[in-house]
């Protein structure tokens, strides 16, 4: 069976008689149902969307940048290692954050001078990382996802 359609130009408002929508849906009411079910979900939608964007305009561009770079990097070394680091020893990822402070430290050319290149930042963003993965684990276990 085919069901009728109506045209109409999108600035209109169509009403739909209650005959046509118990052919299509077999109760008016449920359709009231199913349309208000929808209008709530997409309002629920919009209010976490507009939460979302408070929340990024809230925190500054610079860090937004630097945790987009922290999780390229752990995105980088997903296929591989997943999400061990949360599994594996505290006192490994201490060794780790020393390990990786110690190459942000030396990055200094031959005479000492501190240079603030693309290996340098790299190293900033390794360091942030097993930061991040030290003071996850130092959380109380329900406090942890």
């Amino acid at each position: 069976m085919e069901l009728p359609y109506i045209m109409a130009p999108l600035d209109k408002k169509i009403e739909i008689p209650d005959a046509l929508i118990r052919r299509i849906t077999g109760d008016p009411m449920e359709f009231n149902k199913e349309r208000q079910l929808i209008r709530n979900l997409k309002r629920e939608n919009e209010d976490k969307m507009r939460s979302a964007l408070r929340t990024v305009e809230f925190i500054r561009p610079e860090i937004l940048d630097f945790a987009e770079n922290m999780e390229l990097v752990m995105r980088k070394h997903d296929s591989v290692k997943g999400d061990s680091w949360k599994l594996c020893d505290p006192d490994f990822l201490f060794d780790k954050f020393v390990e990786e402070f110690l190459e942000a430290f030396h990055s200094t050319d031959e005479t000492g001078v501190l240079r603030l290149n693309d290996e340098f930042r790299s190293e900033l963003i390794d360091l942030a990382n097993v930061s991040m993965m030290l003071w996850v684990r130092g959380k109380p276990d329900d406090e942890r996802d």
